[in-house]
């Protein structure tokens, strides 16, 4: 459901202000009074679900970020940038995009969109790349070359934590690969509290190199050992940022057949008039008995670290 469906539910189930049941409020913006509570409602009750837990499974998400020569600390907020291609061609199951001084690594994800033939379309992985050209495998034979507003797309790495991968004994990484040779070249980075990196590994001169091991000091950052000595793809797995409620059409990323949930959660901040303390009294037994099929659903079986 959307923001504005969500809202017209809560309206449904509180029967609450003047206007018939279910058919208010018209928009979620400028509203005042009841339908405004209920607007504020709805948008609170989405953030208090996400934060409700650190290891939701639809809030995991994976993403690559570029090293730079030199530079030691990364921002995990990264904002996807959009770039205009002048061109996507095709060769049997290769598309060449055509993107002027595009900066991207072999092994990075990035974003096709707006070609008319859908094909192109999607998250892809970069297999070779020039310094204005970068390829990537297409599914089927679409016509070439692309035609359409086409846009390339960074994939937005939004997340104030991480959670590394494992591998039995070894430890948590996150993967690392030469951003010219690509994934064949991965190896993993590992991670090490920050007393223990600052102790051993960060000290006045800092090697140049691949680097080796990670810290995170705070969150939204990551701090590598060695300092980078050129530019490497991370692979990132991660805990993604809450998102908000703010459009009409704006729409909670969990598993749609829970949205009502969130309409629930908001019915029990409601207060006013005798029938809608009686009916937030029943959204509450409901809202707990989705809830607990929401974490039996969308939490991992075997529990992980999400720092």
């Amino acid at each position: 459901m959307t923001y504005l469906e969500l809202c017209k539910r809560a309206h449904l189930h509180l029967g609450v202000g003047p206007e018939a049941a279910g058919t208010a409020p018209a928009t979620v913006v400028g509203q005042e009074g009841t339908l405004l509570e209920i607007t504020t409602y709805i948008a609170q009750s989405w953030l208090d679900i996400q934060g409700m837990r650190g290891d939701w499974l639809w809030m995991r998400s994976t993403g690559t970020l570029n090293t730079v020569a030199g530079t030691q600390d990364y921002s995990l907020s990264v904002q996807s940038a959009n770039q205009s291609p002048s061109s996507i061609t095709r060769s049997s199951s290769v598309a060449t995009v055509t993107l002027a001084s595009h900066g991207f690594q072999i092994g990075q994800s990035v974003v096709i969109s707006g070609a008319s033939q859908t094909e192109y379309n999607g998250t892809v992985t970069i297999t070779s790349k020039t310094t204005n050209t970068f390829t990537y495998n297409v599914a089927g034979s679409p016509a070439t070359p692309a035609t359409g507003t086409l846009v390339v797309s960074t994939v937005a790495l939004l997340a104030d934590s991480i959670s590394a991968f494992k591998s039995g004994s070894c430890g948590e990484y996150l993967l690392c690969h030469d951003g010219a040779i690509g994934g064949s070249d991965q190896q993993p980075v590992y991670f090490v509290e920050q007393d223990r990196f600052d102790g051993y590994y960060n000290k006045s001169v800092v090697n140049s190199g691949r680097p080796l091991f990670y810290t995170q000091k705070k969150p939204g950052q990551i701090t590598l050992y060695p300092n980078p000595d050129k530019p490497y793809v991370l692979t990132i797995p991660h805990k993604t940022l809450p998102t908000e409620l703010t459009a009409n059409s704006s729409t909670p990323n969990m598993p749609s057949k829970f949205h009502v949930l969130i309409v629930y959660k908001a019915m029990e901040y409601f207060g006013g008039t005798s029938e809608s303390l009686r009916v937030r009294g029943v959204a509450q037994q409901m809202k707990q008995e989705m809830l607990s099929e929401l974490v039996r659903e969308q939490t991992p079986r075997l529990l992980t670290s999400w720092r």
